[in-house]
């Protein structure tokens, strides 16, 4: 018999929903699905509303803006999945920045690229989103991808890719600041 996982209504033997409307994976089946990554040492810390804590990506409300915090590869369907979490976090708390930190992240696939391109994206840019602080990936070849992505669109968010997690944070906390937001 399938186990039966707390949550509700959305609720998935991959997923559960806790009462603050965190998603998480439970811990034997990161294991099963090889994810790696340790949630206990993130690199930022983090305060306020968690939407996503698993061992490969991240996603909090850090008072000035939503933060996406990618720690390790996972598979297609959970980067997918983190991505649109991330949208829902952002729609929900309004905000207009989102600090993106892609120190970790690795390749990405071409179905993927091509759905973040295509229909992540846009989706991204049609609301009220104005500013992305990238802090960009340490592998050579997803920096190139990043870049692609985050090329200026038509949708008037400005990105600024940044070298470290403290210099994309400046970045968002004085532009958002001067622009009245």
């Amino acid at each position: 018999p399938r186990p039966r996982w707390p949550g509700g209504a959305g609720a998935t033997p991959g997923r559960r929903c806790d009462s603050g409307g965190r998603m998480s994976r439970p811990r034997s089946l990161d294991a099963e699905h090889g994810y790696g990554g340790d949630v206990s040492s993130s690199s930022v810390a983090w305060v306020g509303k968690t939407w996503l804590d698993a061992p490969n990506v991240g996603i909090r409300w850090d008072r000035q803006w939503v933060a996406l915090e990618m720690r390790d590869r996972g598979s297609s369907a959970a980067f997918r999945d983190a991505m649109e979490v991330c949208l829902r976090a952002v729609e929900e708390t309004a905000t207009t920045r989102l600090l993106l930190d892609l120190r970790r992240m690795r390749l990405v696939l071409p179905d993927d690229e091509r759905w973040l391109a295509l229909d992540f994206l846009p989706r991204l840019g049609a609301n009220q989103l104005r500013w992305m602080g990238i802090v960009t990936p340490e592998n050579e070849l997803a920096r190139v991808i990043v870049a692609d992505l985050a090329r200026p669109r038509p949708t008037g968010t400005e990105s600024k890719h940044c070298a470290t997690l403290r210099d994309a944070t400046e970045w968002l906390s004085h532009t958002g600041l001067r622009q009245g937001s």
